[in-house]
């Protein structure tokens, strides 16, 4: 299939903290990686049209929009993605809490749960979509530029982070921003606006609610291999 040029927003939902999270004892890493994939569910549960997923990388979702001609079509749709990206921050801190409620044990990733954070880079212009086998691919200088973002002198775990492109396609005049660029060799320098969100309101499980069922699946693994191991190795 031919390149099709779109001009879009762009956004990658990025987990903070994740490598820090990641180790090298086997159960750490079983664990740590049984909580990432219930916090990226989370997110991609939150995702909603017209924003779509281009892949997940990761700690990380990629996403788009195509930006509409229509500008009084697009100003309603802007608003809708500007109150997209904002629930991300409130589903992934409900989430964090609730894993931290049922956590399945005391080591090092499952005591640290509430560590990870979350970030969002924005960036808005052209790319060439295409198809390869069925899969969702592009190009162009605006993927670059973003995934280049996701390493940036802001020195919070949590925030969003709108290129200059990106704020003025979205005019997100609701929330407050400080602005700031970023400078790269190969790119240049980049104006950007940020965005702290504040703490959401406080996750109230529900008095029925049960452990992801991940978290369960984990365990009975993990069960069943060491009752594995003690009929192998009796003597142990």
């Amino acid at each position: 299939m031919n390149d099709v040029v779109r001009h879009a927003v762009f956004f990658i939902a990025d987990i903070s903290g994740y490598t820090k999270f990641i180790f090298s004892n086997e159960k750490d890493i079983s664990h740590s990686q049984m909580v990432i994939r219930e916090l990226i569910t989370t997110l991609l549960d939150e995702v909603n049209l017209p924003l779509q997923l281009i892949r997940i990388e990761g700690d990380a979702i990629f996403l788009y929009a195509i930006k509409d001609d229509d500008d009084q079509s697009w100003e309603q749709v802007s608003k809708h993605l500007v109150v997209n990206t904002m629930a991300l921050f409130r589903v992934f801190t409900h989430k964090l809490t609730e894993l931290t409620i049922h956590k399945v044990c005391n080591c090092t990733a499952c005591i640290n749960i509430e560590a990870l954070k979350l970030k969002v880079i924005v960036h808005s212009g052209r790319a060439a979509f295409y198809q390869i086998n069925g899969h969702q691919e592009l190009t162009g200088t605006s993927p670059i530029v973003i995934h280049r973002l996701c390493k940036n002198s802001v020195e919070a775990d949590e925030y969003v982070l709108f290129t200059e492109s990106a704020y003025n396609d979205l005019a997100p005049t609701d929330l407050a921003v400080v602005e700031g660029e970023e400078t790269y060799d190969d790119i240049g320098t980049i104006k950007t606006y940020v965005h702290y969100p504040p703490e959401p309101g406080p996750y109230v499980p529900s008095p029925d609610a049960k452990p992801p069922t991940i978290f369960i699946e984990t365990l009975r693994e993990e069960v069943s291999r060491e009752y594995a191991g003690v009929a192998l190795n009796p003597e142990l």
